[in-house]
Parts: C-alpha cells; sequence; structure tokens
C-alpha cells in the first residue's frame, strides 16, 4: 500500500520575534595560573606540605616561597602555620564540584549582549533572524499576555534558557556557565522569521505540514510545537465540502477524462494526484494533466520551459508575447516563498532579445484594490490588473479558475476545489496544453472576467495617483490580448504539445 503524500501548496509563514539589548553579570569558568594550580594539586595529593619541601619542590627561593604562600593566603585557598600548609575548606570543595583534579574558580563580569526570542515560546534565535517581511506572507500572531509584557518574558527566558543563547552568541564560550544578575534589558525591534510551509494530501485524506528540516530539528521542540498550533488556527476545521462550479470548468475546456474521479458531490484528489505521478492518469493528446499550484516548482518547470520553447522554436515563429495570469480568489493563495520564486523564474523566462512581461490580474471590489496589492504587489510583478465580479455570469467560477495563459501558445488552466475537513485549503486540479482550442477558450474567458465594465485599473507605485483607474478600458490597458491576426497566422503551429 502507498504511504504517498502529494504537495498541493507552499506557503511562508511569519513567526513572530523581537530583539532586545540586555546588560547582565554572568559568571565564567576560570582556570587557575599555572603555579598557583600546581601548588593546590599538590597540597591535594600530599593533604599538606612543609614550606621548605614546598620551596625545594618548585626551586623558589625563599622570598619566591612566602609571596606564593601569601597570595594563596590571601585568596582563601590555603590555610599555612609555621610548619605546614594545607588547603582550606573552600579550595577542597573546588576540588570536588569539578569532578577531577582541576580545581575550577568562577569569576563574574558584565556582558552587553543583543537577543532576539521568539514571541510563541520566547525560546532564542540567532539575532539575523530579525527581518522585516511583506504583507505577501502570512504572519502568526502572539498572545497578547506575551506581546504586553514582553520584557519581563525575555528576561526570564535570558535566565532560564542562558546556556542555549551561549551556544548561539559569538564570544559566549563554553566557560559562560550562568546568568548571575540582569541589570537592563529593553526591547530593540520587532519583526518576523520566515518559516516555509508546504502542505500536502495524504492516503486518508488529510493534510500533511513539513517545514524545513533545519527548523524541525534545530529549533527548541516548544517552539516546533507552538508554530504548528499557531498555524492550524490559520485553518479551522469545516464540514466537508462540494465541488461546486465544476463541472463548468471541464465543460469550458471539454476535460470529460476528469469526471472519473467525481464521486458523489466531491472529487478524488488523492486517488487524482496518485494516477497522474503513476501515469495511470489517461489525458487526451495535447493535454498535460496538473495538480497543485503553479507556483509549486515542478509546476513552474513545466511553465518556463514552455515559455522558452515558444520564443525560440521556429515552428512557432519565435512568438514573443506577454504571460497573462488571472489569479484566484483565494486568501492563501500565492502567499510566499514559492510565489516569490516562480514569478522571478518566469520574469527569467520572459527576458531576452525581446523582453515581454508577466500581466498578473486579480479580482478586487472597488476600494480594495490596496488590500488585494499589499499581498499580491511583490517586487518582480510590475504589472498588476484588477477585475470585478461580473454581474452577468460568472466567468471566474465563483473565483476557483486559475489561468496562465501565453497568448496563442499554450495555457494552464486550474479549477481549485476545496478539501473535505477544511474547506479553507484549497487543492487545484487542471492541464497544462498548447491546443489551439484550449487556448481559445482561455483567452475568451480572460476578455469575459477582467474585460469590458469588468476592467478595474491598473495598480500604480506612485503615491499621489494611488490605484491607477484611467486605463478604464481594458482594450487600452491590455492590449497584449488583441491580436486576432497573430492568432488566424500561428494556429497551425500550436495544434500539436509542447515538446517536454
Amino acid at each position: 500500500m502507498t504511504t504517498d503524500a502529494f504537495e498541493f501548496n507552499r506557503i511562508t509563514f511569519g513567526l513572530p520575534i523581537e530583539s532586545y539589548r540586555v546588560d547582565a553579570y554572568i559568571t565564567r569558568d576560570e582556570r587557575l595560573p599555572v603555579v598557583t594550580e600546581y601548588v593546590l594539586r599538590l597540597l591535594k595529593i600530599c593533604n599538606s606540605l612543609s614550606l621548605g619541601v614546598l620551596r625545594d619542590y618548585f626551586g623558589f627561593s625563599d622570598g619566591e616561597t612566602l609571596s606564593v604562600i601569601d597570595s594563596l593566603k590571601r585568596q582563601g585557598l590555603i590555610e599555612a602555620s609555621d610548619e605546614s600548609i594545607v588547603l582550606s575548606n573552600f579550595a577542597l570543595e573546588k576540588f570536588e564540584a569539578s569532578g577531577d583534579d582541576y580545581p575550577r574558580f568562577s569569576k563574574v563580569e558584565l556582558r552587553k549582549d543583543t537577543v532576539t526570542f521568539d514571541l510563541l515560546s520566547f525560546t532564542p534565535l540567532p539575532s539575523r533572524s530579525n527581518t522585516m517581511l511583506s504583507d505577501n506572507v502570512i504572519r502568526l500572531t502572539a498572545s497578547d499576555d506575551f506581546i504586553g509584557s514582553s520584557v519581563e518574558f525575555a528576561k526570564a527566558a535570558y535566565y532560564k534558557r542562558f546556556p542555549e543563547i551561549a551556544r548561539i552568541a559569538d564570544g559566549l564560550k563554553r566557560d559562560a556557565i550562568n546568568v548571575y544578575s540582569v541589570e537592563d534589558i529593553q526591547s530593540k525591534k520587532r519583526g518576523f522569521l520566515p518559516i516555509p510551509v508546504s502542505f500536502s494530501l495524504n492516503q486518508e485524506g488529510q493534510i500533511d505540514r513539513h517545514t524545513e528540516e533545519a527548523f524541525e530539528e534545530g529549533a527548541a521542540p516548544e517552539l516546533v510545537n507552538a508554530f504548528h498550533e499557531q498555524v492550524s488556527e490559520v485553518f479551522p476545521a469545516s464540514q466537508k465540502a462540494e465541488i461546486g462550479t465544476f463541472e463548468q470548468f471541464t465543460d469550458s475546456f471539454d476535460l470529460s477524462f476528469l469526471w472519473k474521479y467525481v464521486v458523489g458531490n466531491s472529487f478524488d484528489l488523492y486517488r487524482y494526484a496518485q494516477d497522474l505521478k503513476s501515469g495511470a492518469l489517461l489525458a487526451p493528446k495535447g493535454v498535460r494533466p496538473l495538480f497543485g499550484n503553479l507556483y509549486l516548482p515542478h509546476n513552474v518547470e513545466i511553465l518556463t520551459r514552455r515559455i522558452r520553447s515558444q520564443r525560440t522554436d521556429v515552428r512557432r515563429g519565435n512568438l514573443l508575447m506577454d504571460v497573462c495570469w488571472l489569479s484566484p480568489e483565494h486568501e492563501f493563495w500565492g502567499r510566499g516563498e514559492a510565489f516569490h520564486h516562480a514569478v522571478h523564474e518566469v520574469n527569467s523566462a520572459l527576458s531576452g532579445r525581446s523582453h515581454s512581461e508577466l500581466q498578473l490580474f486579480a479580482q478586487a471590489e472597488e476600494g480594495q484594490e490596496a488590500t488585494i496589492a499589499n499581498v499580491l504587489k511583490i517586487s518582480e510583478i510590475r504589472n498588476l490588473h484588477f477585475f470585478r465580479r461580473s454581474t452577468v455570469g460568472d466567468h471566474t467560477m465563483q473565483g476557483r479558475l486559475e489561468l496562465f495563459l501565453y497568448p496563442t501558445g499554450f495555457v494552464a488552466a486550474l479549477f481549485h476545489l476545496s478539501i473535505p475537513g477544511n474547506s479553507s485549503q484549497w487543492a487545484p486540479v487542471g492541464f497544462v496544453s498548447a491546443l489551439q482550442k484550449h487556448t481559445e477558450t482561455a483567452h475568451r474567458l480572460f476578455e469575459l472576467a477582467a474585460g469590458g465594465p469588468n476592467y478595474g485599473g491598473r495598480y500604480s507605485d506612485n503615491r499621489n495617483k494611488g490605484i491607477q483607474t484611467q486605463d478604464a478600458l481594458f482594450s487600452e490597458a491590455c492590449g497584449f490580448l488583441y491580436f486576432s491576426e497573430l492568432r488566424n497566422k500561428t494556429s497551425k503551429a500550436i495544434d500539436e504539445d509542447a515538446s517536454e
């Protein structure tokens, strides 16, 4: 029986952290000077020594002998009489505490430190972890108690977790053994540590979560547990989800082969992904089935390879076009590093002797553009367009349709299905195809969903202008979608699937 789990999404979460400046006195283990240590070790073996024996053993003069004895007495390490010297009780205790023949003594010194704690469990982290994240990342929230009393919690954690802090911090070596006192602690900066999380579907229909190995194995267990508890709260459990407008999706693109995975009013996502992996999923010629979000690495590779093929294949006339990406209406789509990487790879594939651009389309009602832009407007997306919910027909299929169109070249189309038991998470199924009927359908759906009166303008970084709405005409702002003559010219070249 297979135990495969199939990845459908990646999200980056921001772990709340805070850096503190700490002034503390710490105790250090200290080895004694060589002569002092040897005198003490000799006394430990012999129990007592006369001044003459000590002088002759080390080859001291009378003056040197008296100087050594006087120094040891001032430190409270020996007790001396006219005839002999012995170890003091204080020195004997140091031998016993060390567990060996090397007595160790502690000294207290002031340490000015910078320490970073997470705000979920207050475990120490490398100070370089403190960073600022874009709104594209989902920020986890610390409890009000931790936030309101963070300095007090940090002070307690500095005492409790000082051995871990000593291992992390430069300059705090193994001889730093304890905190004597914390004189002052002040907050310096709050921020977030990015933690990418992979979401997969297992055979039982449950969702498996995986973070990077360095986090799972390197972080304290209480931090890992607190992190996963917070992530679970982002996705509350829900009732079984129905497939909704899935039939509209399959009818639009003639995808009858997908209906074998529909059982009642639900879609067997695990069996679909399993058949896709094993090669048992039989799709029409020229159609390559897909599972999981397009920004997952294996899907990005498929898309960018096809882009480069379109731009360099003479049979396709070196087709140099912009890419149009219609995002689904889902709050957990495109959130994090996987999406950043995908956009970077797509832009790289579009660069060259004739630079083209990625055009991203997102649904946003009037007045909500800034909110959507904060989530999706990462640095490498230079063209973000808005469109409104249509009042005539539902061409986005309840916000579950995703299109990635290289006009006249190929299209990737996905339908985002809710996962039973957790409908807040969506697992997309779909295909990539270079067949003309599919690129034409995608082109038409783009125009119906985002064009005409539905078009809401292009995002602008200009603070004075805000959201650009002057491009009210879809045909003017999105001229890259108007090329009927080009479509007729290249129709024969795109009938066959791109070589893989």
